[in-house]
């Protein structure tokens, strides 16, 4: 990725979740490269990290992550998306007094090929109108009945 998140320099700095993934695997195939492994010891790794296995409560000292990705945004549609989501947020923070108000939160996915669909296509691809999220705090998911 080429805009650059500084690192965090607290445990609850907010970060760009939407720009990240935590993954089941340790590796990603070539043909995926617009998904870039963030290493252990890294910041934006370590926060996201950390508040993934904090949102689990009693589940968090049973569970690895075992890698965290970061989207790369290497395509010119990417790019674009990114631009615009921190265009917004600026000009919204500029109407609000500073506070963008932009919330993050945790989506699973069945697997790695959702992940790929999603960097390629968006949330809308997959879901359409609906996208049920877990808040940033709980990482579980969210079930309706």
């Amino acid at each position: 990725m080429e805009h650059i998140i500084p690192p965090p320099h607290d445990e609850d700095s907010v970060v760009s979740d939407c720009e990240s993934s935590v993954s089941g695997t340790a590796t990603m195939p070539q043909e995926e490269a617009s998904l870039v492994r963030l290493p252990e010891g890294d910041g934006l790794h370590d926060l996201i990290k950390r508040r993934f296995i904090r949102g689990l409560g009693l589940l968090g000292p049973k569970t690895e992550v075992l890698s965290v990705h970061r989207n790369a945004c290497a395509d010119a549609v990417s790019k674009a998306r990114l631009e615009s989501f921190h265009v917004h947020a600026r000009a919204v923070a500029k109407l609000r007094e500073g506070n963008a108000n932009v919330k993050y939160a945790w989506y699973g996915t069945r697997g790695e090929a959702d992940v790929n669909d999603i960097v390629s296509h968006g949330f809308g691809h997959l879901h359409g109108p609906q996208l049920l999220l877990s808040s940033d705090d709980n990482p579980l998911p969210m079930f309706v009945f």
